[in-house]
């Protein structure tokens, strides 16, 4: 006799739950979602946040939902907050449709709310957007904004042309100077981000805080995916960086900016023009920039040739959920959805 669904117990995960994790994760998602590597550096050992992995027990213990909660800092008008990320939420096919998802979701709400004032984002799939929609307190923040930059020409891309096999990111352009710029091709986040965020266009927004230590630990720490990244030095001063993730898109050798940030749009300008540059030398042929609605560089990247598609074009939908804390806002869920946010690529948990 099966055990009714309210009384399968939720629980936060340990280290020992790891491999009953990837045996759920196997179920729907590959490499490298499902591997232990993966979810090692995501969130067990991860060193610039605190994790939580709520866990649904099915009815022989093993884990038969998950949804793991990530405490992230975010600047917040200049003052650095704790806000809560949900990603990789998973139920597995035996126990759908019995409301579990609604039960984790419901069940971290009130551990947060209990311990003060919190605020929470999440980037669902079309398929777990489904459940927000009808969530209790979440609100739909915005629909992100894709733009592309083809590498070769459009003709070529409106073929359909698919390629396959490993892309591969070891080529570099050499340093070059720019008027007072040098930009230069790093594996390594070795300057401190303090003085660029303080100048660059993201002080008058709230964004996920990019400091050296998480900008390491997101890109070069991270075992199952691989960077390039492009910076630029004004003197000894760090002033730009972007990163890039080569990755197969829809049949296409693809490369997705999963960060841009400059301290001004010629700065912008000049580190997009040297991107392109480096993707076409890794055989790209196409880059794109996942984008909110607050997008400080959208002149630069107009001017360095990409083009943001029309919502009706896009292949699926990019959607950014909030909680802001209460039914009627805490005051940190106030202030957040009252100031722009900048958010890209690199603050999801797929690029």
């Amino acid at each position: 006799m099966s055990t009714g669904t309210s009384l399968l117990p939720i629980e936060v995960a340990t280290p020992a739950d790891l491999p009953s994790i990837l045996d759920l994760l196997s179920t729907e998602y590959g490499y490298p979602y499902n591997s232990a590597a993966f979810w090692q550096w995501r969130y067990f050992q991860n060193p610039v946040a605190q994790v939580a992995i709520y866990v649904v027990r099915g009815e022989t213990g093993e884990v038969a939902a998950m949804q793991p909660v990530s405490a992230y800092s975010m600047v917040v008008g200049g003052e650095v907050r704790r806000v809560h990320l949900f990603t990789g939420a998973i139920t597995h096919s035996r126990y759908r449709r019995r409301g579990l998802f609604r039960r984790l979701i419901e069940q971290i709400v009130a551990d947060l709310g209990q311990r003060g004032d919190f605020f929470i984002y999440t980037f669902p799939n079309e398929l777990s957007v489904q459940g927000f929609q009808r969530f209790t307190g979440w609100q739909l923040r915005e629909l992100l904004s894709l733009y592309v930059r083809p590498l070769f020409s459009l003709g070529w891309l409106q073929s359909g042309s698919a390629v396959s096999g490993k892309i591969d990111v070891a080529p570099t352009l050499s340093p070059e100077r720019v008027g007072d710029l040098i930009l230069s091709e790093v594996s390594h986040f070795e300057e401190d981000t303090h003085l660029l965020l303080q100048s660059a266009f993201l002080n008058r927004s709230v964004y996920v805080q990019r400091s050296r230590d998480y900008l390491e630990w997101r890109y070069p720490g991270n075992p199952t995916s691989t960077y390039f990244i492009q910076q630029v030095q004004c003197g000894d001063d760090l002033v730009g960086y972007v990163v890039v993730k080569a990755s197969q898109l829809y049949g296409l050798r693809a490369g997705l900016v999963a960060d841009l940030v400059a301290s001004d749009n010629q700065v912008a300008r000049a580190l997009l023009k040297r991107t392109i540059r480096a993707s076409r030398r890794r055989g790209l042929q196409v880059l794109a920039y996942l984008v909110g609605r607050f997008n400080p560089y959208r002149g630069a990247l107009l001017r360095a040739g990409f083009l943001p598609l029309p919502r009706q074009g896009l292949p699926r939908r990019f959607y950014l959920y909030t909680h802001p804390g209460t039914a009627t806002g805490g005051a940190l869920g106030r202030t957040i959805e009252e100031m722009p946010w900048y958010v890209t690529w690199g603050d999801t948990d797929v690029v």
